[in-house]
């Protein structure tokens, strides 16, 4: 597997993807932005939010970068 040049990694409390007014929209928006850009290697990272939250956004961000799973 090769490794690519740019590997971002998409902090959900870095972000404040826990207090927008849609969870995650931020992050969302962010990840899609970076795909765009010519990403093709994505990490989510949500430490602070509770599990349930981090699995809503995780598969969101799933369903909209299709290309990248």
């Amino acid at each position: 597997m090769r490794l690519p040049v740019l590997y971002p990694i998409l902090d959900a409390d870095r972000l404040g993807a826990a207090s927008a007014a849609e969870p995650g929209e931020a992050l969302c928006r962010q990840a899609e932005a970076l795909a765009e850009a010519g990403c093709s290697v994505l990490q989510y990272r949500a430490k602070r939010l509770p599990a349930r939250e981090a699995l809503a956004q995780a598969r969101e961000l799933r369903r909209r970068l299709p290309r990248l799973t």
